[in-house]
């Protein structure tokens, strides 16, 4: 590290120990020193203050898993709260992060900003949020526009959002609520599909590893447009579908599923009519877990039903085997179905 990255580094450690109350007097006295000598000095410090008060840790619980930590949020994104799936694969409401991870992501996120900060303040810089397997997240973006992201997904925006364009690109799945802008409109960026909102709710599904990328409105207008230039408008109730293989698009109107699209949110599981297949790909991302298809003819098979109160992976199969005839080992994350 050359002198002046360990210049840097020597402040952000002081403002680190500061925050956290561990800084000695002498120390303390000499980042205040630090503080007053300049105003980009003061400026910033008060805003990785804001940073600082604006992380909310919630109370105390088992330790999260250091190697599935969320990639380092840009500034002004506020993560409102975290659902994460227990080890035992419950689906129950979360847990907070052992005060040692967070000052290690505040340490690392800290020290990205402050060398930004000094930079070239032209560059257009993308910011990244990715949730793992296993995890929920809900996050509130500097325009006011409410995100929930679903496991295993992502979402990236430039640091324009919400000054020039308010394009999101995501992979997986995202229950949004827009805020109203009718001189700035939302675009999510889906890859083969783009969804265009002046201020609405609405569920996209946009999965690499699935076949169709849904999109489901709750209230408001939404336009989607696909890559060859077809255009599909929805209102409330209405699913829009595109096929990533065939190219096809379609749309299902005044269906009450809509509502059931964004039942993951409330750790829900409302599956009508989808195939084992698709099904299972669900459960490995909310539960981290990974199931072997042995049995090939059940692949294809569709399965009605609804798991509402927070079951296990293991009620959740014990159900599914005794209606479609099959059966299964859980070995730690690891499900054989034959």
């Amino acid at each position: 590290m050359d002198t002046q990255n360990q210049h840097k580094e020597h402040w952000l450690n002081l403002i680190i120990d500061r925050l956290t109350e561990t800084i000695s007097e002498d120390s303390d006295l000499c980042l205040q020193e630090w503080i007053d000598a300049s105003d980009e000095n003061s400026r910033y410090f008060r805003n990785m203050e804001q940073l600082w008060d604006s992380m909310e840790v919630v109370r105390e619980g088992e330790q999260y898993d250091s190697d599935r930590a969320f990639l380092l949020f840009q500034q002004r994104v506020r993560a409102e709260s975290t659902i994460n799936t227990r080890k035992s694969f419950t689906l129950k409401k979360v847990l907070s992060y052992a005060a040692i991870l967070i000052s290690f992501i505040v340490l690392n996120y800290l020290t990205y900003q402050y060398y930004i900060h000094s930079s070239d303040q032209n560059i257009i810089r993308l910011s990244e949020i990715a949730v793992p397997n296993g995890s929920k997240t809900k996050l509130t973006l500097q325009d006011g526009t409410k995100v929930w992201l679903n496991a295993g997904s992502k979402i990236q925006y430039d640091s324009d959002f919400g000054k020039k364009n308010r394009l999101l690109k995501l992979s997986g799945e995202a229950y949004l609520e827009v805020a109203k802008d009718e001189d700035c409109p939302f675009i999510v960026d889906a890859g083969e599909v783009k969804v265009k909102v002046l201020g609405t709710c609405f569920n996209v599904r946009a999965y690499k590893d699935n076949e169709e990328i849904k999109v489901a409105l709750l209230r408001g207008s939404v336009e989607m447009e696909t890559n060859n230039g077809d255009m599909l408008k929805l209102v409330p109730k209405d699913i829009a579908h595109f096929n990533i293989q065939t190219k096809e698009t379609g749309i299902c109107h005044n269906t009450g599923y809509s509502q059931n699209c964004i039942g993951w949110i409330d750790n829900k599981f409302i599956f009508n009519g989808e195939s084992f297949e698709q099904i299972t790909k669900i459960l490995e991302r909310t539960f981290n877990v990974k199931i072997n298809i042995h049995k090939k003819s059940i692949k294809k098979r569709c399965f009605i039903g609804d798991f509402v109160n927070n079951e296990t992976i293991e009620q959740i199969f014990k159900v599914m085997s005794s209606n479609e005839k099959f059966t299964y080992t859980i070995k730690g994350n690891i499900i054989d179905v034959y």
